[in-house]
C-alpha cells in the first residue's frame, strides 16, 4: 500500500577538499586520516531516514591536473575516493550548478560526474539545449514523481570555456518550472546565488525566489553564501535562501559552522500542504556536521529564528544598505583570515605558508591606494 507522503531532506555546501587557508588540515586531510565513513558519522542516520537526500556538491572529486608543489592546484579539491563519503551520507541527488565544479577544468568536472553517476547518484544542474537551460531530473518514490531543476547565478571565475552547468534568468527558470509542473507531483529548484557570509538575502535574491515559487515551484533551495539565511513561506511554497555549509572547513569564521538539515514532508494529497522541520546542525573542529544537542541546540534554534526574523529587515529597494553591511563584514573577515593563517603557521607545509603569506597576508594587509585610469585589477 502506498504511503500518504514521502520525505526529502536538503543540506547546503559539501566541499570534500581543503580550503586554501586550511590546506593540510582541512576536510580532505581529515577524511584521508580517518577514512571515508568519518565525515558524515554524526548525521548519517538522520539523513538516511529520508526517502530523498539532496546536497550541493561544492568541489570536484578528481586529482586531474594537481601539482603537489603548487597550492593553487590543491585547494577545494576532493579526492576521487571522496565519492565513498558521499555514498556513506546516503545522498541521492547533488546540485552541480555552482562556481567550483569547473575549478579544475572540464576533464576534472567530467570525472566527478562519472563518479557520481557510477554510484547511482543523480547530478542536477547540467546545461540543457535550446530553451531548456537546465536538464530536469525526476526521482520517483512510492509512485510519486519529484522534479528537480538547478541553476547558478555566480560568475565563472575559473573556467574560460563554455560552462557545463545551467545558468538562467529568473524568467527562464520560471518558464522551465511551468513546463515541468504538469509532469511531476512536486518541483524542487536549487539555486546557487547571493553574497558570501551575508546573513540575509539581497533584495534581488528575494525577488527571484518569489518569482520561482509564483511560477509553480514548491521549494527553492539556496546555497553559496556559506551561512544560513533563513526561510520564507510564499503561498504554498517555501524558500530556503541559503542552507549554509554542511561539510566545509571554514572553522575560522564561527557562523559558518552553524547549519541545518531541511526536512520536508511531501504529501500525496497536495491540499495537505508541505511539512517542514529545520534540524539544527553544528560543524565541529574536525569539519564534521553533527546534530546539535543540549545548550548548543538551544543556541542554534535561537540563531535560526534570528536569521528568519532578519528577512523582515530587507524590504525591496534596500540594495545600498545591503552593500554597506557587506563592505563592513568583508573588512572584519579579512582580519579573521589573517589571524587564522598566523595561528596555524606551524601546521602548514613550508611552500603553503609562503604562498599564503605572499598572496593572502600581504595582499589583504596592504594599504589600498587610489587606482589610476591605466591600472588594471591585479589577478589573485
Amino acid at each position: 500500500m502506498a504511503s500518504d507522503s514521502i520525505t526529502l531532506c536538503a543540506v547546503g555546501d559539501i566541499c570534500l577538499g581543503d580550503s586554501l587557508i586550511s590546506l593540510g588540515f582541512g576536510t580532505r586531510s581529515m577524511i584521508a586520516r580517518h577514512g571515508p565513513n568519518f565525515i558524515f558519522d554524526g548525521v548519517r542516520d538522520r539523513l538516511r531516514s529520508h526517502d530523498i537526500v539532496f546536497g550541493n556538491l561544492e568541489s570536484v572529486l578528481s586529482d586531474r591536473g594537481v601539482d603537489p608543489a603548487e597550492p593553487r592546484t590543491r585547494y577545494l579539491r576532493g579526492a576521487p575516493e571522496g565519492i565513498e563519503s558521499v555514498c556513506d551520507g546516503g545522498f541521492h541527488i547533488l546540485n552541480v550548478a555552482n562556481n567550483h565544479i569547473l575549478q579544475y577544468g572540464r576533464q576534472a568536472c567530467e570525472e566527478t560526474l562519472e563518479a557520481v553517476r557510477g554510484r547511482d547518484i543523480v547530478p542536477v544542474g547540467l546545461r540543457g539545449d535550446g530553451e531548456q537551460c537546465c536538464v530536469p531530473e525526476v526521482l520517483e518514490r512510492d509512485g510519486m514523481r519529484i522534479g528537480f531543476l538547478a541553476y547558478s547565478f555566480e560568475w565563472e571565475q575559473y573556467y574560460e570555456g563554455e560552462v557545463l552547468y545551467a545558468r538562467a534568468t529568473a524568467d527562464q527558470i520560471s518558464q522551465q518550472v511551468r513546463a515541468l509542473r504538469d509532469e511531476v507531483d512536486y518541483v524542487i529548484v536549487s539555486i546557487h546565488w547571493g553574497l558570501e557570509y551575508m546573513l540575509e538575502p539581497s533584495p534581488e535574491m528575494r525577488e527571484i525566489g518569489r518569482a520561482v515559487i509564483d511560477a509553480g515551484a514548491d521549494v527553492v533551495l539556496g546555497h553559496h553564501p556559506h551561512v544560513l539565511q533563513g526561510m520564507e513561506h510564499r503561498g504554498d511554497g517555501i524558500i530556503f535562501y541559503s542552507l549554509g555549509n554542511f561539510v566545509f572547513d571554514k572553522a575560522w569564521w564561527p557562523v559558518c559552522r552553524k547549519t541545518c538539515i531541511a526536512s520536508l514532508t511531501l504529501p500525496r494529497d497536495r491540499s495537505a500542504g508541505l511539512g517542514v522541520e529545520v534540524i539544527p546542525v553544528r560543524i565541529n573542529g574536525r569539519h564534521q556536521p553533527r546534530l546539535s544537542e543540549g545548550r548548543q541546540l538551544q543556541s542554534d534554534e535561537a540563531f535560526w529564528a534570528k536569521v528568519c526574523r532578519r528577512l523582515e529587515r530587507w524590504p525591496a529597494g534596500s540594495e545600498a544598505q545591503y552593500a554597506r553591511e557587506k563592505k563592513m563584514k568583508l573588512a572584519v573577515m579579512a582580519a579573521t583570515k589573517i589571524a587564522h593563517i598566523l595561528w596555524n603557521a606551524p601546521r602548514y607545509e613550508a611552500g603553503v605558508f609562503s604562498h599564503l603569506f605572499k598572496h593572502k597576508i600581504l595582499r589583504i594587509s596592504a594599504p589600498k591606494l587610489p587606482k589610476t585610469a591605466s591600472e588594471e585589477p591585479a589577478a589573485e
